[in-house]
């Protein structure tokens, strides 16, 4: 197994694109659970929700948890919402 070395100037860069992109995964999950049927609060709900299990499982340092706690972050919500049924039985338009 290949070992990752963080080099420091790449570490700053790679927070900065993901603290950019935690506003982005939140509204996507807030309008997916808005189009599923679900209230807006859910998806900030569920977002929330894998924002504090990335934590935990980022605590260890190792590159390849915290490339997992990332992943999780961004992919919870969607899968969550995407497996739970329909709310209302008709598509919503805008």
């Amino acid at each position: 197994m290949a070992y990752v070395e963080l080099q420091r100037g790449k570490a700053s860069l790679w927070l900065l694109l993901v603290i950019a992109a935690m506003p982005l995964l939140a509204w996507g999950s807030a309008n997916l659970a808005q189009y599923r049927g679900y209230p807006g609060a859910a998806g900030y709900g569920l977002f929330i929700l894998a924002f504090f299990v990335s934590g935990f499982i980022g605590l260890t340092r190792s590159p390849l948890t915290v490339g997992f706690a990332f992943l999780f972050m961004g992919l919870m919500p969607p899968v969550v919402l995407l497996a739970l049924p329909r709310k209302s039985g008709h598509l919503r338009r805008w």
